[in-house]
Protein backbone atom coordinates (compact mmCIF):
# COMPACT_ATOMS: atom_id res chain seq x y z
CA UNK A 1 0.00 0.00 0.00
CA UNK A 2 1.24 3.48 -0.80
CA UNK A 3 2.90 5.25 2.16
CA UNK A 4 3.27 1.94 3.97
CA UNK A 5 6.50 0.03 4.49
CA UNK A 6 8.16 -3.34 4.17
CA UNK A 7 11.04 -4.70 6.24
CA UNK A 8 13.38 -7.39 4.90
CA UNK A 9 16.19 -8.96 6.97
CA UNK A 10 19.56 -7.68 5.86
CA UNK A 11 22.34 -9.95 4.56
CA UNK A 12 24.41 -11.76 7.17
CA UNK A 13 26.63 -14.27 5.39
CA UNK A 14 30.43 -14.53 5.85
CA UNK A 15 30.90 -15.59 2.19
CA UNK A 16 29.44 -12.31 0.92
CA UNK A 17 31.92 -9.49 0.51
CA UNK A 18 29.46 -6.68 -0.19
CA UNK A 19 25.80 -6.10 -0.97
CA UNK A 20 23.51 -3.22 -1.89
CA UNK A 21 19.75 -2.71 -1.84
CA UNK A 22 18.27 -0.41 -4.49
CA UNK A 23 14.68 0.50 -5.35
CA UNK A 24 12.53 2.43 -7.77
CA UNK A 25 9.29 4.06 -6.57
CA UNK A 26 10.48 3.44 -3.03
CA UNK A 27 12.79 4.80 -0.36
CA UNK A 28 15.15 2.31 1.27
CA UNK A 29 16.93 2.60 4.63
CA UNK A 30 19.17 -0.17 5.98
CA UNK A 31 19.42 -0.20 9.75
CA UNK A 32 19.25 -2.58 12.71
CA UNK A 33 19.66 -5.63 10.49
CA UNK A 34 16.73 -4.77 8.21
CA UNK A 35 16.26 -3.16 4.83
CA UNK A 36 13.20 -0.94 5.22
CA UNK A 37 11.26 0.15 2.12
CA UNK A 38 8.63 2.89 1.98
CA UNK A 39 6.55 3.05 -1.20
CA UNK A 40 6.28 6.45 -2.88
CA UNK A 41 3.27 6.19 -5.18
CA UNK A 42 0.67 3.83 -6.60
CA UNK A 43 2.01 1.53 -9.34
CA UNK A 44 4.93 -0.88 -9.68
CA UNK A 45 7.90 -0.67 -7.35
CA UNK A 46 11.07 -2.60 -8.03
CA UNK A 47 13.47 -3.61 -5.28
CA UNK A 48 16.85 -5.12 -6.14
CA UNK A 49 19.64 -6.74 -4.17
CA UNK A 50 23.16 -6.84 -5.65
CA UNK A 51 25.45 -9.32 -3.92
CA UNK A 52 29.25 -9.50 -4.35
CA UNK A 53 31.09 -12.68 -3.39
CA UNK A 54 34.63 -13.88 -4.03
CA UNK A 55 33.31 -15.62 -7.14
CA UNK A 56 30.78 -13.31 -8.75
CA UNK A 57 28.42 -10.40 -8.61
CA UNK A 58 24.71 -11.25 -8.77
CA UNK A 59 21.59 -9.13 -8.76
CA UNK A 60 18.06 -10.17 -7.86
CA UNK A 61 15.05 -7.91 -8.49
CA UNK A 62 11.37 -8.13 -7.53
CA UNK A 63 8.38 -6.18 -8.82
CA UNK A 64 5.79 -5.19 -6.21
CA UNK A 65 2.33 -3.83 -7.05
CA UNK A 66 1.66 -0.80 -4.84
CA UNK A 67 -2.06 -0.30 -4.16
CA UNK A 68 -3.74 2.99 -3.16
CA UNK A 69 -4.47 3.43 0.52
CA UNK A 70 -8.02 4.47 1.45
CA UNK A 71 -8.48 8.15 2.26
CA UNK A 72 -11.67 8.38 4.35
CA UNK A 73 -13.39 11.73 4.77
CA UNK A 74 -15.79 12.65 7.57
CA UNK A 75 -18.62 15.11 7.03
CA UNK A 76 -17.55 17.84 9.47
CA UNK A 77 -19.92 18.73 12.28
CA UNK A 78 -18.07 20.36 15.13
CA UNK A 79 -20.84 20.78 17.73
CA UNK A 80 -23.90 18.80 18.77
CA UNK A 81 -26.72 19.88 21.07
CA UNK A 82 -27.75 16.35 22.04
CA UNK A 83 -26.06 13.38 23.70
CA UNK A 84 -27.14 11.30 20.69
CA UNK A 85 -25.96 12.39 17.24
CA UNK A 86 -24.87 11.05 13.85
CA UNK A 87 -21.37 10.78 12.39
CA UNK A 88 -21.16 10.35 8.63
CA UNK A 89 -18.29 9.72 6.22
CA UNK A 90 -18.06 9.77 2.43
CA UNK A 91 -18.15 6.06 1.45
CA UNK A 92 -15.93 4.24 -1.05
CA UNK A 93 -17.52 1.28 -2.81
CA UNK A 94 -16.37 -2.13 -1.61
CA UNK A 95 -14.45 -0.94 1.45
CA UNK A 96 -15.09 -1.59 5.13
CA UNK A 97 -14.98 0.76 8.11
CA UNK A 98 -14.52 0.89 11.86
CA UNK A 99 -15.31 3.81 14.17
CA UNK A 100 -13.27 4.13 17.35
CA UNK A 101 -13.12 6.73 20.12
CA UNK A 102 -9.72 6.58 21.86
CA UNK A 103 -9.54 7.27 25.58
CA UNK A 104 -13.33 7.47 25.91
CA UNK A 105 -13.83 4.23 27.84
CA UNK A 106 -17.48 3.26 28.24
CA UNK A 107 -18.74 6.81 27.70
CA UNK A 108 -19.38 6.28 23.96
CA UNK A 109 -21.64 3.74 22.24
CA UNK A 110 -22.46 3.18 18.56
CA UNK A 111 -25.50 1.78 16.79
CA UNK A 112 -23.37 0.57 13.85
CA UNK A 113 -19.65 0.78 14.53
CA UNK A 114 -18.65 -0.89 11.22
CA UNK A 115 -20.67 1.33 8.88
CA UNK A 116 -19.60 4.63 7.34
CA UNK A 117 -22.65 6.25 8.99
CA UNK A 118 -23.42 5.59 12.64
CA UNK A 119 -25.48 7.03 15.46
CA UNK A 120 -23.40 7.83 18.53
CA UNK A 121 -24.51 8.23 22.14
CA UNK A 122 -22.29 9.77 24.82
CA UNK A 123 -22.99 9.84 28.52
CA UNK A 124 -22.22 13.52 29.18
CA UNK A 125 -21.42 16.80 27.44
CA UNK A 126 -17.76 17.32 26.59
CA UNK A 127 -15.13 17.14 23.84
CA UNK A 128 -14.80 13.79 22.05
CA UNK A 129 -12.32 12.51 19.45
CA UNK A 130 -13.48 10.00 16.83
CA UNK A 131 -11.37 8.04 14.34
CA UNK A 132 -12.73 6.33 11.25
CA UNK A 133 -10.53 3.50 9.94
CA UNK A 134 -11.19 2.40 6.36
CA UNK A 135 -9.96 -0.87 4.86
CA UNK A 136 -9.50 -1.81 1.20
CA UNK A 137 -7.91 -5.17 0.39
CA UNK A 138 -4.79 -5.22 2.55
CA UNK A 139 -4.55 -1.43 2.78
CA UNK A 140 -5.99 0.91 5.39
CA UNK A 141 -6.32 4.60 6.08
CA UNK A 142 -7.86 6.71 8.79
CA UNK A 143 -9.23 10.17 9.50
CA UNK A 144 -9.77 11.87 12.86
CA UNK A 145 -12.32 14.44 13.96
CA UNK A 146 -13.09 16.19 17.23
CA UNK A 147 -16.61 17.23 18.21
CA UNK A 148 -18.05 19.18 21.12
CA UNK A 149 -21.26 18.00 22.78
CA UNK A 150 -23.08 20.73 24.72
CA UNK A 151 -26.12 20.69 26.98
CA UNK A 152 -29.27 20.39 24.91
CA UNK A 153 -31.94 23.08 25.08
CA UNK A 154 -35.10 22.22 27.03
CA UNK A 155 -38.09 24.15 28.40
CA UNK A 156 -40.76 23.72 31.02
CA UNK A 157 -44.33 22.81 30.05
CA UNK A 158 -46.09 25.93 28.82
CA UNK A 159 -48.46 27.77 31.17
CA UNK A 160 -51.66 29.31 29.78
CA UNK A 161 -53.44 32.41 31.09
CA UNK A 162 -56.75 33.46 29.54
CA UNK A 163 -58.24 36.96 29.72
CA UNK A 164 -61.87 38.11 29.63
CA UNK A 165 -61.75 38.94 25.92
CA UNK A 166 -61.14 35.45 24.50
CA UNK A 167 -57.34 35.66 24.29
CA UNK A 168 -54.61 33.76 26.06
CA UNK A 169 -50.92 34.20 26.87
CA UNK A 170 -48.31 31.41 26.80
CA UNK A 171 -45.35 31.45 29.18
CA UNK A 172 -42.54 28.96 29.76
CA UNK A 173 -39.12 28.72 31.42
CA UNK A 174 -35.95 27.77 29.54
CA UNK A 175 -34.36 25.12 31.74
CA UNK A 176 -31.07 24.23 30.01
CA UNK A 177 -28.74 25.63 27.39
CA UNK A 178 -26.52 28.70 27.38
CA UNK A 179 -27.83 32.25 27.87
CA UNK A 180 -28.67 34.61 26.34
CA UNK A 181 -31.75 33.12 24.73
CA UNK A 182 -33.85 34.20 21.77
CA UNK A 183 -37.43 33.34 20.87
CA UNK A 184 -38.34 33.65 17.20
CA UNK A 185 -35.08 35.53 16.67
CA UNK A 186 -35.67 38.14 19.39
CA UNK A 187 -33.42 38.17 22.47
CA UNK A 188 -35.22 37.88 25.80
CA UNK A 189 -34.19 38.96 29.25
CA UNK A 190 -33.59 36.09 31.64
CA UNK A 191 -34.95 32.63 30.96
CA UNK A 192 -38.74 33.11 31.10
CA UNK A 193 -40.78 33.96 28.02
CA UNK A 194 -44.25 35.55 27.84
CA UNK A 195 -46.05 35.57 24.53
CA UNK A 196 -48.24 38.33 23.14
CA UNK A 197 -52.02 37.75 23.16
CA UNK A 198 -53.18 34.77 21.11
CA UNK A 199 -56.81 34.32 20.08
CA UNK A 200 -58.54 31.44 21.81
CA UNK A 201 -58.29 28.30 19.66
CA UNK A 202 -55.38 29.59 17.57
CA UNK A 203 -52.18 27.55 17.20
CA UNK A 204 -48.90 28.83 18.64
CA UNK A 205 -45.29 27.91 17.79
CA UNK A 206 -42.13 29.46 19.24
CA UNK A 207 -38.56 28.73 18.09
CA UNK A 208 -36.20 28.94 21.07
CA UNK A 209 -32.45 29.29 20.49
CA UNK A 210 -29.51 29.63 22.88
CA UNK A 211 -26.08 31.24 22.42
CA UNK A 212 -24.58 27.91 21.25
CA UNK A 213 -27.04 27.67 18.37
CA UNK A 214 -29.06 24.87 19.96
CA UNK A 215 -32.79 25.08 19.26
CA UNK A 216 -36.11 23.66 20.38
CA UNK A 217 -39.72 24.40 19.48
CA UNK A 218 -42.59 25.08 21.91
CA UNK A 219 -45.94 24.67 20.16
CA UNK A 220 -49.59 23.86 20.75
CA UNK A 221 -53.02 25.46 20.93
CA UNK A 222 -55.58 26.28 23.61
CA UNK A 223 -59.30 27.06 23.82
CA UNK A 224 -60.18 29.32 26.70
CA UNK A 225 -63.31 28.32 28.66
CA UNK A 226 -66.44 30.41 28.14
CA UNK A 227 -67.04 32.56 31.24
CA UNK A 228 -70.41 34.36 31.78
CA UNK A 229 -71.85 36.17 34.81
CA UNK A 230 -75.63 36.44 35.10
CA UNK A 231 -75.57 37.58 38.74
CA UNK A 232 -77.13 35.66 41.65
CA UNK A 233 -80.66 34.54 42.58
CA UNK A 234 -82.45 33.91 45.84
CA UNK A 235 -82.58 30.17 46.60
CA UNK A 236 -85.33 30.40 49.26
CA UNK A 237 -89.00 30.39 48.14
CA UNK A 238 -90.39 33.87 47.50
CA UNK A 239 -93.99 34.60 48.61
CA UNK A 240 -95.98 37.15 46.65
CA UNK A 241 -99.52 38.43 47.27
CA UNK A 242 -101.89 39.17 44.40
CA UNK A 243 -103.99 42.26 45.02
Amino acid sequence: CVNSGLGIPDINDPDIIDWEWTATNADVIVQNGFANFTWQSVGIAEICLEVTTTCSVEQMCYDIDILPAPEPFIEETFEFCSLTFTLEAIPSFGNSWLWISPNSGNTVSYTDQINFTTEVTVTAPGIYTFILQEYSNSCSGFVETTVTVVDGLSTSDPSILCDDEGNYIVSFDILTGSAPYAVDGILISGNTYFSPNIASGDFYSFLVEDSEGCTTVVEGSFICPCITDAGTMEFNPITLCIS
